[in-house]
């Protein structure tokens, strides 16, 4: 069973109340998250340093519930921060939900720094190995449109804004893009935003209405045409699938 449960809502509230936490740099932590974004293989390093002088997580207070908290708090910050460097959203928040999973089932805050340099790897080599792929295959247009899509996928994209984005006509982009993919830009948009969205639904207790608006559809009704033509059930049915799964699997 895992260890961690309701008390942590507890842990957290009693956290809120204390008054003399020194607060770490938000500049510090945010340059850790971007160079595990980026790739850097240092990035391992400056997460031990920080790990160890308590500059990640300031809430953490020694104990293995305190340890275990933060830690959870930095995968979703780790996770977060290697989708938006264009890792495919489906595969952050399933490394967030592992990661949080296996920090549940630690037994010493030694192990919790383990699972989380462990964390900070596996995200780094995946990260190179996702921009070495991009760069060896595509040109640096459509790098750059590929990143740019990543970075805005909660916003009304279309071929006309991206066109001007990158200063060539929406007919010359199209081409370009469709022939060095094999897919049309709006498709790709498109694939990108229902791939982020059955994140959502997995793991989010975020109405569909909201996961709608959250990718910038129209309509709850569009969203559920395009989610249903892309994986032919609705994303009410597909959360309702993937939790009775879940849950048949913890029984």
């Amino acid at each position: 069973m895992p260890i961690v449960n309701d008390r942590f809502l507890s842990y957290q509230a009693g956290l809120h109340l204390e008054q003399d936490k020194v607060i770490p740099s938000f500049e510090n932590e945010q340059r850790l998250y971007y160079r595990i974004k980026e790739g850097d293989s240092e990035a391992l390093s400056s997460f031990r340093c920080m790990w160890k002088k308590k500059k990640l997580a300031p809430q953490r207070d020694g104990s293995l519930l305190g340890e275990q908290f933060g830690a959870i708090s930095v995968i979703t910050m780790v996770s977060r921060s290697v989708m938006t460097g264009g890792l495919d959203e489906g595969i952050g928040y399933d490394i967030d939900a592992f990661y949080t999973e296996k920090i549940k089932q630690t037994r010493s805050p030694e192990e919790v720094e383990e699972i989380l340099a462990e964390l900070v790897s596996y995200c780094v080599t995946l990260m190179q190995e996702n921009k070495e792929k991009i760069n060896e295959v595509y040109s640096a247009r459509i790098v750059k449109c590929i990143n740019y899509v990543h970075y805005h996928l909660h916003d009304k994209i279309s071929l006309a804004v991206l066109a001007e984005k990158f200063e060539v006509s929406p007919s010359y982009l199209a081409t370009q893009f469709k022939k060095e993919t094999g897919m049309t830009l709006m498709d790709y948009v498109s694939e990108k935003k229902m791939e982020s969205a059955k994140g959502m639904l997995r793991y989010s207790n975020l109405s569909i209405i909201e996961i709608s608006d959250l990718f910038a559809y129209s309509s709850q009704s569009h969203f559920t045409k395009v989610f249903r033509e892309t994986y032919h059930m609705t994303p009410k049915q597909y959360r309702d699938e993937f939790h009775a799964a879940s849950e048949m699997m913890e029984s």
